[in-house]
């Protein structure tokens, strides 16, 4: 019981630990936020930081690891992976864009920033999955199949820079719609 205990108030402060590093890295970015002042908004000092995460690189990888968790663990990739299921996908993406709200405007600064753009791309097993159906369903429907699928991973990365940066009056939703009708 005791174990379990000290388990529970260790994992609630490693949470606390990378939501508040989260959102100092949102704030500041990740290169100017220091260990020192996610240990002084968290309220612990900057050698207990280290107990939990060996470097602000281990944490940053382990906010976007479970960033990643979080939005893409209940996804169910379709069998097969048709227009229905793309149409899917984006409309599960939009959802989850805005419960995640924080978590994407961190990442999506983490990809613009040149000097951890290798650690913000490493995405998971899942991440690569969906991101392979994706492109085969482009290759496997369009006669210009591969730049089809540039074409629409431009417009959806864009939308979620407008998504990260641009308030509520932006049409996301009539611009999903507009991409599902080409797709």
């Amino acid at each position: 019981m005791v174990k379990n205990k000290n388990q529970e108030l260790r994992e609630n402060r490693r949470q606390q630990i990378m939501q508040t590093a989260m959102e100092l890295f949102v704030e500041k970015g990740f290169v100017t936020a220091s260990v020192s002042d996610i240990a002084k908004k968290c309220g612990i000092s900057k050698g207990l930081m280290y107990n939990y995460f060996e470097s602000k690189d281990a944490l940053l990888k382990a906010i976007l690891d479970d960033g990643m968790a979080r939005v893409y663990g209940d996804y169910e990739l379709p069998e097969p992976f048709d227009r229905a299921a793309l149409h899917h996908f984006l409309d599960f993406s939009y959802a989850k864009y805005h419960e995640q709200s924080t978590f994407f405007r961190l990442y999506m600064s983490m990809i613009m920033q040149p000097q951890i753009y290798e650690v913000a791309i490493n995405i998971g097993e899942k991440e690569r999955a969906i991101a392979m159906a994706v492109y085969n369903y482009f290759m496997t429907h369009f006669e210009n199949g591969l730049e089809e699928y540039f074409y629409f991973s431009t417009f959806v990365k864009g939308l979620n820079v407008l998504m990260t940066f641009h308030d509520e009056s932006y049409p996301y939703l009539q611009m999903i719609e507009r991409i599902k009708s080409q797709y």
